[in-house]
């Protein structure tokens, strides 16, 4: 069984290389650390990947582990086993199977696949607010520091340290509506209690 997201083109030779370690018995399961940025040319998409420490080009840094909690490829057995994902786990739903399973996804070397982050200012603000409807750890502690972290006095300092230091004007308006998106989203799960899905 392959997970793919709307957001995602693959390569020649991606789902060969990602089942191969499966089909031959090693492992249950298998992801790829070999994610590229799609629309690169993009300052927002690119700012995208900036605001969550990740390289300009790359879904991963280049000290990505081999090992990880998120499956791309597994078997199916071992899907139905568990019974699939955990869908109240809204964003984090990727991490469902692993809190099942307790075994680690192991990465399928030369299984490329681009990532396109949003690139509008639309898509920046809906991308944001959907992620940032999650449970967050320690609680209601863990749900205030991220509020803290996304109001608008620290994004626009951040914006404009970040914009500075990566000399990319487009990251401070990009990350006061990313910022604004994560709030909302964040008071909507305090308020409802409603993941998103």
């Amino acid at each position: 069984m392959v997970f793919v997201d709307a957001d995602m083109t693959l390569d020649k030779g991606f789902l060969k290389k990602l089942i191969e370690p499966i089909t031959k018995g090693k492992i249950i399961g298998t992801f790829s650390k070999e994610e590229y940025l799609e629309n690169k040319d993009n300052p927002l998409a690119v700012a995208w990947n900036l605001n969550r420490r990740l390289p300009k080009d790359r879904m991963h840094p280049s000290n990505y582990p081999d090992q990880q909690k998120v499956y791309r490829a597994i078997l199916t057995k071992e899907f139905d086993k568990v019974g699939g994902f955990d869908e109240k786990a809204g964003y984090t739903d990727d991490y469902s199977l692993f809190d099942k399973l307790n075994v680690m996804a192991i990465n399928a070397p030369g299984a490329i696949f681009y990532h396109k982050n949003p690139d509008t200012y639309r898509e920046v603000f809906a991308q944001s607010k959907w992620m940032a409807k999650r449970k967050y750890k320690l609680g209601i502690l863990g749900t205030f520091i991220a509020l803290v972290r996304v109001s608008l006095p620290a994004s626009l300092v951040l914006g404009i340290l970040l914009a500075l230091s990566y000399s990319l004007p487009a990251f401070l308006p990009f990350k006061i509506i990313s910022d604004m998106g994560s709030f909302l989203g964040i008071m909507e799960y305090s308020l409802q209690a409603k993941v998103s899905k």
